[in-house]
């Protein structure tokens, strides 16, 4: 079961990275919208924040 589990959580990890790359890929064409999402002024990303607390 461990080494099941740390396949998953290498997968995911990968799935993870391929995910930032797209929101970094995206977001300089994309209108983030600010007002739902609670972040101060120096986040230079906010939708990439969320996703790195999570």
């Amino acid at each position: 079961i461990n080494a099941e589990l740390k396949t998953q959580m290498e997968e995911l990890k990968q799935e993870r990275q391929q995910l930032i790359l797209m929101l970094n890929r995206h977001h300089p064409t994309c209108i983030v919208r600010t007002d739902s999402i609670k972040t101060p002024d120096s986040e230079g990303n906010p939708l990439l924040e969320q996703l790195e607390k999570k």
